[in-house]
């Protein structure tokens, strides 16, 4: 056994646990698409990071707003989903810097499926029928990747869970990247988007804004076939991995696995 100092070893104690430490919170759902072309984005990596500038930033509620939630702190947020970037390897451009390639874009707020009950009342026999008129049903499929998920073979529990979804109260945040070159063009080239969303009752997109986007995170840049339910134990799967220790002159250095 290779000897550690004293100091490294409280090291190693007091930070390798809060490294590895994934945030719990609700079921995140996350759909995630990538809508160009793999070359026209080099893929991120720590080495070789992505720069963007953040764009947007506004809150917008899809279908009919849900009352008593406190107000959501946009700086917050931001600061946030900077975080979350920079965990997929996208890096915010400084000022003065040259003009990155993405331009990243971002929205918030509420979402329920918005409907209308149509009742009408046959004059001959009396008898009531009901229609429901639903106004956002396109806005709300995407969202939970409804029409994602109709294209590949789903288990039963997936499906119902994704029905449970479209008919409760839920918070989203929407993350996408566009080229900037064409936007400077007022050209719209989407580069790749993800959606995420969680059942709002118990809880507000000011308590849990900081669980979905490390929910997200991984999934930024990235195509998934179907929607993925992202909870606790899924999240702690995302860890941090240390590797052999080594002494070089009393010194302690961190090999990284292979």
């Amino acid at each position: 056994m290779k000897w550690i100092p004293a100091c490294a070893l409280l090291f190693l104690t007091l930070v390798a646990p809060a490294l590895g430490k994934a945030p719990s919170g609700p079921d995140v759902l996350i759909v995630a698409d990538v809508l160009s072309a793999r070359n026209s984005l080099p893929e991120p990596t720590a080495e070789q990071p992505v720069r963007y500038v953040l764009l947007g930033g506004l809150e917008r509620d899809l279908g009919g707003s849900i009352a008593g939630f406190p107000p959501t702190p946009p700086a917050h947020l931001r600061e946030i989903l900077v975080q979350a970037l920079a965990r997929s390897h996208f890096i915010e451009a400084r000022l003065g810097e040259r003009l990155p390639p993405v331009a990243i874009v971002y929205t918030w707020g509420t979402a329920l499926l918005d409907t209308y009950d149509l009742l009408d009342v046959d004059q001959d026999t009396a008898e009531t029928t009901s229609t429901t008129l639903t106004f956002n049903q396109r806005e709300m499929f995407q969202l939970l990747g409804i029409n994602k998920a109709r294209q590949r073979l789903m288990s039963a529990s997936d499906t119902q869970d994704l029905t449970g979804a479209l008919h409760t109260d839920r918070l989203y945040i929407f993350v996408a990247a566009l080229d900037l070159a064409a936007l400077r063009q007022r050209k719209m080239k989407p580069l790749w988007r993800t959606r995420m969303s969680i059942e709002a009752r118990g809880t507000s997109l000011a308590e849990s804004m900081e669980v979905m986007l490390a929910s997200a995170a991984p999934f930024f840049g990235r195509e998934e076939a179907r929607p993925v339910f992202v909870d606790d134990a899924r999240r702690r799967k995302v860890e941090v991995r240390m590797g052999d220790i080594r002494v070089i002159d009393g010194d302690v250095s961190l090999t990284a696995p292979k």
